[in-house]
């Protein structure tokens, strides 16, 4: 997830212009904004660390190197916050998994078991599993991918 103060570098193989045409491009597609400086590019780009969601802003410098150019995303700021309705399902999912475990010692909630196996089940499903990161890193690479660029670093 990405920090105040960390940057992120990737290099692309064509002239500075592409490199910046190429990041708008893939900003329009993530839903970032981009505006344009004297010298970099101000990026409010979205982000996505597993239950948490929000934004990193910084800027995007395109620095010229051997055989293109390098992209360089220093994040100046990050806003995260906690995607609540995914802890709410998991928080249901922890009690049906805690009464599944608990009937053998409580033999009354039997008959509530089976439900308590689907709660358990429905938040593994619905949360756990599509789980998932999207961050600065991912931004720079879909740049280079979407202009037929060289690799990520």
């Amino acid at each position: 997830m990405p920090a105040a103060g960390a940057e992120y570098g990737s290099d692309f193989a064509g002239s500075p212009e592409a490199a910046r045409q190429a990041v708008q491009r893939a900003a329009a597609k993530w839903g970032a904004r981009v505006e344009p400086a004297a010298t970099d590019q101000l990026l409010v780009l979205p982000v996505v660390a597993g239950l948490r969601r929000g934004v990193a802003r910084g800027r995007v410098s395109v620095l010229p190197s051997s055989g293109g150019c390098r992209l360089a995303f220093r994040v100046d700021e990050v806003d995260l916050y906690v995607h609540k309705p995914a802890v709410v399902v998991l928080a249901i999912s922890a009690g049906g998994g805690l009464v599944a475990f608990l009937w053998p010692f409580f033999p009354q909630i039997l008959p509530v078991v089976p439900l308590a196996l689907v709660l358990a089940v429905a938040g593994w499903l619905l949360v756990v599993a599509r789980l998932h990161t999207s961050g600065p890193e991912e931004f720079l690479a879909d740049v280079v991918a979407g202009a037929g660029g060289v690799e990520a670093r």
